[in-house]
């Protein structure tokens, strides 16, 4: 908390893991003993009790969370659910993300559920939300428009938009997948030749081989433009020790999340407040929303002042 984190990621602790690729079986650490084996229910089940203890000792229980499958297909569902549900049965308190719209298939797992903004609204959503389950969502190589998006050749002011659609749809967080994502082996298997992002805006992705994502996904910095001169050039220079170059977009994100930060102090102060309602103006729905920033500029200075006022500061 002292640099500025809150949530983290812990490891799959002997969980199965896997991505919309492949999914691997669970191995209990230092024992090599696989998730098929008679006595791994009564092993893990010794440790997540072990790691809930501590994190809640340490006081970190409600900051943690554990995201150990990505995008799982349907036919890995059922592995999905059956590892995350005893992280249910014997670490209730340990919360449990997946990057999966809600199927009905993977309920008794998640509850964390973090879908792309189109899959938000599916069948099942609301009765999670009743159930208790909370929401995340992310954008990456999908959705397209008419979806705000984190791609250079669309407005930069999307990402801002997205944080109010966030307190609009009561989303507690959001996912980016990467921001440094200069270069892909598999467009790119030069270790000394690698991809320049400032001439080719392509992020190539490692699960769709020959296949473009979409332009600037995955990058919300960029190498020094002295190490990718030097790349194009053939030249070997050495480590470069400069910053990392900034985009608009990234400053776009951090609006976004002060002015939900501006919501959440009001709410703090007037639960019933108007002007918690996002207006219609900024965002009526996740495929309605203006790109003119005055619409939401104006709304958070109406927030701020009354933040003031409520707070006993005017």
């Amino acid at each position: 908390r002292r640099y500025g984190f809150s949530d983290f990621r812990i490891s799959s602790l002997g969980l199965g893991y896997g991505d919309e690729a492949k999914s691997h079986p669970g191995v209990i650490p230092g024992l090599g003993m696989k998730s098929t084996h008679p006595e791994y229910e009564k092993h893990i089940a010794k440790y997540l009790k072990a790691v809930e203890s501590h994190l809640r000792e340490t006081g970190r229980l409600k900051d943690a969370f554990l995201y150990c499958y990505d995008e799982p297909r349907l036919e890995a569902d059922k592995i999905v659910r059956e590892g995350l549900s005893l992280v249910a049965k014997y670490a209730p308190g340990l919360d449990r993300l997946l990057t999966a719209p809600v199927r009905k298939t993977l309920v008794g797992g998640p509850n964390i559920w973090c879908p792309i903004a189109r899959d938000l609204h599916l069948p099942g959503s609301a009765e999670r939300r009743a159930a208790g389950d909370r929401f995340w969502w992310y954008v990456c190589m999908y959705p397209k428009p008419p979806y705000p998006s984190l791609f250079i050749d669309h407005p930069g002011v999307d990402l801002r938009v997205w944080l109010w659609q966030s307190w609009r749809e009561e989303i507690e967080g959001i996912l980016i997948w990467n921001t440094t994502w200069w270069t892909s082996p598999l467009a790119y298997p030069d270790i000394d030749r690698p991809q320049n992002p400032y001439l080719d805006a392509t992020a190539w992705s490692p699960r769709y081989p020959g296949v473009g994502n979409s332009n600037g996904d995955g990058r919300f910095f960029y190498p020094p433009v002295r190490a990718c001169a030097a790349f194009d050039d053939g030249e070997k220079i050495g480590p470069v020790l400069e910053r990392p170059v900034e985009t608009i977009r990234l400053e776009y994100v951090r609006d976004g999340i002060e002015d939900f930060e501006y919501f959440v102090m009001l709410k703090k102060l007037d639960p019933a407040n108007p002007l918690l309602k996002v207006p219609p103006e900024v965002s009526a729905s996740p495929t309605e929303f203006s790109i003119d920033p005055i619409h939401m500029e104006r709304h958070r200075e109406k927030i701020a002042r009354e933040i003031e006022r409520l707070s006993g500061r005017r």
